[in-house]
C-alpha cells in the first residue's frame, strides 16, 4: 500500500447531555478531518462517559455515496450509522464514523477513477490515526455490505477485532450475475458474457440495453476492480477475532452469503448441526438470535431473525421496504446487544 501522510484537523469539540429514566450516558463528540492526499475525509468521534479507555469502533460504509450518518444526499436521510453509533455509545463503546469519499462533490472532482483500494486506504488512515490514542483500549472495525470486503483488506496490525455486517462471501461479479438471473433468467448468460469480456479486455464494447444501468461505461472499470477481490480468500487470511452478522430480513444480502463467509473462514461450521439447519432457512428459520462459535478459532457468526440490511428491526416486508426511506424505524436491539458483547469481549 502506498504510504500516506494524513493531516488531522480538529474542527470542533462538543459535549451533549441526555438525561431520562434510563440514565443515558453523557457523550462527548469531536469533529475530525483526515486527508488521503487531497481527498477530504471528515468524521465524527463519539466518546461515552463512565468507562475509562473504552474500545473504539470505526465504521466502514456499504455501497453508495454514504456520509457519516448513513445518509445519501437530501433524498435518503436515513441516519442509520448515526443511530448505531449512539446506541453503542450508550453501551460504553466509542465510535468513529466518516464521510465516504464519494459523498463529497469536491472529492469527486479530484478523482479520475475509483478503486476498492481507495476505500481501503481511507479506512487504514482512520485506523492509523487512532491506533495510538491513549483514550481508547483498542481499535475495532465494522464493515457493512461492500465495506465488509474493504474491512477485510485493511492491515490487521493495529486492529483488535473485525465485524462483517451483511457482508457477501461471493465476488461481486458472481453476485450480480445471480441477481440478474433471479429476476430475468434470459439475461443471466448475457451478464456472464459481459463480465468475461470486461475481465479480458477492460471494457464492454456493446452492452445489452436491458443491462445498461449495471454496465454503464463509468461503472465498468470499478466493477472489474471490485470483482478482482474474493471475500472468502480474504477472511481465511484474517488472524484477529471476527464476528459475522447476518439478518434473516436482509433483502439485499441473503443468509447464504453470511453462512458461506463463515464456512470459508473455518470449515468447522459445516459439521455443526445448528449451522446445517440454518442453511435450510425456510423450514428451520430461527425465531431468536443464533450465535455459533468456531471450535478452534476466534470466529463467530450471529444470525438475527428480524434484522434487515440497514440494521433495522422489521416485522413485515412492507416495514422492510419502508426502512429505506423512513428513518423512524428503529434499529435492531439484538444487533446492538450482539455487537456490544463481541466488542467488549474482544477488547479484553
Amino acid at each position: 500500500m502506498k504510504a500516506k501522510f494524513p493531516l488531522t484537523l480538529f474542527l470542533a469539540f462538543t459535549c451533549y447531555f441526555a438525561f431520562g429514566q434510563d440514565s443515558r450516558r453523557e457523550v462527548a463528540q469531536e469533529e475530525v478531518l483526515l486527508y488521503n492526499d487531497s481527498i477530504q475525509l471528515p468524521g465524527t468521534l463519539s466518546i461515552p462517559s463512565g468507562r475509562k479507555n473504552p474500545p473504539l469502533l470505526i465504521f466502514i460504509h456499504g455501497s453508495g455515496n454514504i456520509d457519516r450518518k448513513g445518509n445519501q444526499g437530501p433524498a435518503l436521510q436515513l441516519g442509520y450509522l448515526e443511530a448505531l453509533s449512539d446506541s453503542l455509545n450508550q453501551k460504553g463503546i466509542a465510535t468513529y464514523r466518516y464521510d465516504k469519499r464519494t459523498s463529497s462533490i469536491e472529492n469527486l472532482k479530484k478523482m479520475t477513477r475509483i478503486r476498492i483500494a481507495d476505500y481501503v486506504e481511507d479506512a487504514q488512515i482512520a485506523v492509523t490515526h487512532f491506533a495510538n490514542d491513549r483514550r481508547f483500549s483498542g481499535v475495532h472495525l465494522l464493515g457493512h455490505s461492500q465495506g465488509s470486503l474493504v474491512g477485510l483488506l485493511v492491515k490487521e496490525k493495529q486492529v483488535k477485532s473485525y465485524t462483517s455486517l451483511a457482508g457477501a462471501a461471493n465476488r461481486i461479479d458472481t453476485i450480480i450475475i445471480n441477481q440478474i438471473g433471479g429476476q430475468l433468467p434470459a439475461l443471466k448468460p448475457i451478464a456472464k458474457q459481459h463480465f468475461q469480456e470486461l475481465h479480458a479486455t477492460d471494457t464492454i464494447l456493446k452492452v445489452n440495453p436491458m443491462l445498461a444501468q449495471v454496465f454503464a461505461g463509468p461503472n465498468q472499470k470499478f466493477l472489474k476492480d471490485w470483482a478482482s477481490y474474493d471475500p472468502q480468500k480474504e477472511i481465511r487470511a484474517c488472524s484477529i477475532p471476527v464476528l459475522i452478522i447476518q439478518g434473516l430480513a436482509d433483502i439485499q444480502v441473503p443468509l447464504e452469503e453470511g453462512l458461506n463467509l463463515a464456512s470459508a473462514a473455518d470449515p468447522f461450521f459445516e459439521s455443526v448441526p445448528a449451522f446445517i439447519d440454518l442453511r435450510d432457512e425456510q423450514s428451520n428459520a430461527p425465531e431468536e438470535t443464533v450465535v455459533l462459535k468456531a471450535k478452534n478459532a476466534d470466529l463467530s457468526i450471529a444470525v438475527i431473525p428480524k434484522l434487515n440490511h440497514l440494521g433495522k428491526e422489521v416485522n413485515s416486508l412492507l416495514a422492510n421496504q419502508q426502512s429505506y426511506s423512513d428513518a423512524s424505524i428503529p434499529l435492531s436491539n439484538e444487533l446492538i446487544r450482539v455487537l456490544a458483547e463481541f466488542l467488549t469481549k474482544s477488547d479484553g
